[in-house]
């Protein structure tokens, strides 16, 4: 089911580390639901060249953790 007291939608941007996956955790969501999902992607024309993969772990109603792992610098806004 898909009401608006249970989708959280958003952009957060990340200055990454170069060759290093770097992360950035987003706290203070009020979700509601028991089982919670997230889908990132990444605001950049370089996925697969300097964009070497993105990702989501600990989703939870309050918040995740939002990972990208770059060849350079650039920062990098993800939704």
């Amino acid at each position: 089911m898909l009401r608006s007291d249970n989708v959280s939608m958003g952009t957060a941007t990340i200055t990454p580390v170069a060759n290093k996956p770097t992360s950035i955790t987003l706290s203070g969501g009020n979700i509601k639901g028991k089982n919670f999902r997230a889908f990132v992607t990444p605001a950049t024309s370089g996925s697969g060249k300097t964009v070497v993969g993105v990702g989501v772990t600990a989703v939870s109603s309050s918040g995740l953790t939002i990972c990208v792992h770059r060849t350079n610098t650039t920062q990098t806004p993800m939704h």
